[in-house]
Order: structure tokens, then sequence, then C-alpha cells
């Protein structure tokens, strides 16, 4: 589990849910021990983050001039990013855990911005604890919902309720985001990516 974490965090274009919740599975039917199961989520979220944060750090340059990661992370959205950092400071990447499909461009913005490491591992160790336990909780009651009994048959209700939920809440959170895209969110100066890239940036005239 550590180390599919740790590939997810840089070269896997998955979600950490996507190894996470099998391992509540697991976890639930006693395949795989809780203690451990806990500290390998926990730590691969937090360590595979941080990976990633170096990697921007030391290979901005070179990343920011690979055409299909610009096609991938439009600089337009690292900006906006950007801009954030500049209002909000280090909650940006505290936020970023709970918002879907935003996580992996913070963490990239982070690490262009040159953001101190140590703030950004006090970020990750508060951020991930509530993401792990949900993720890890909801693949253990699924494990729990298997069966005809009472109990299977409470936490299979409790599961449908939740998942109702999310959906009501995906669908409002969709509805704002595309309302919000009609207008131009502000965003950080040009020339700060332009120099993150190592290109010249244009003179004033005169």
């Amino acid at each position: 589990l550590f180390l599919l974490l740790m590939a997810s965090g840089v070269g896997v274009s998955l979600g950490e849910d996507v190894f996470i919740i099998p391992a509540g599975y697991l976890m639930g039917q006693g395949i795989m021990p809780v203690g451990w199961t806990i500290l390998a989520a926990y730590l691969g979220v937090i360590m595979a983050d941080t990976l990633w944060l170096l990697v921007c750090k030391t290979l901005s340059r070179r990343i920011l001039n690979i055409r299909m990661f610009r096609r991938l992370m439009h600089p337009r959205r690292i900006l906006e990013i950007k801009y954030q950092f500049e209002q909000y400071g280090v909650w940006v990447v505290v936020i970023s855990r709970f918002i879907p499909a935003s996580r992996t461009t913070v963490i990239t913005a982070a690490g262009i911005a040159k953001m101190s490491v140590w703030k950004f591992l006090l970020a990750e160790t508060m951020s991930a604890v509530p993401t792990v336990i949900c993720q890890l909780g909801i693949g253990y009651l699924a494990a729990m919902a298997i069966g005809t009994g009472p109990d299977a048959q409470h936490v299979r209700n409790v599961l449908w309720i939740a998942m109702i939920v999310v959906l009501v809440l995906g669908v409002f959170w969709w509805w704002r985001r595309s309302n919000r895209a009609v207008r131009r969110r502000p965003r950080a100066k040009m020339a700060w990516l332009l120099e993150a890239t190592g290109r010249r940036v244009p003179a004033m005239g005169g």
C-alpha cells in the first residue's frame, strides 16, 4: 500500500483513493492489520505529495517546458493557484485536499513557488488525517456491509445515504464551478511563470 501510494504521487496518474479504499476493505475483512494499514496509508499520502513537491522544486524549469505537461496542467491554472498562495498562504494546500481534481495542480504550483518543505509538511499532516480516515472507513464499511444479518443491513443503509449526500454535494459543487467559469479568476503575474520556465521576461517599451 505504501509503495503504491508513492507511485501514485509521482509517475502514476491515479488518485490515492484508488488504493486506500480497497485497503480499508481488506482491513475490514481481516486480511490487512488495522494499525499498520492506517500508518502505511497516512505516511504514504504525506510522503508521496512531499516527493512530488521536491520534484517540482528541483526540476520546475524542465517540467514546465514539457508540452504534454502544459496540456495536462494549463499555465493559467497554475497562475490562479499562485495568486491564491499570495492571498492565503499554506491554507491553500490544506483546502485543496478536499476539492476534487485540484490536488496535483496545487502541489505543482507550490513546488514551482519554492514553498518551504516544513510548511508543506505541516499542511499535509493536518489535511491527510480526515481524508485517510474517510477513505479507509469507506472500504471498511463496505466489508462490513457484506452479509445478510441486521448489522450488515444497517451498514448498507448508511453507505447508501452517504452516497446520496456525496452525489448531491458533487452536483452542487459542479454547478457552482460552472457558474464561476464565466467570470475571469484573478491570477498571478505571467512574469513569475516565465521566470520559472527560464524564459525572458518581456521588457517594457520606452
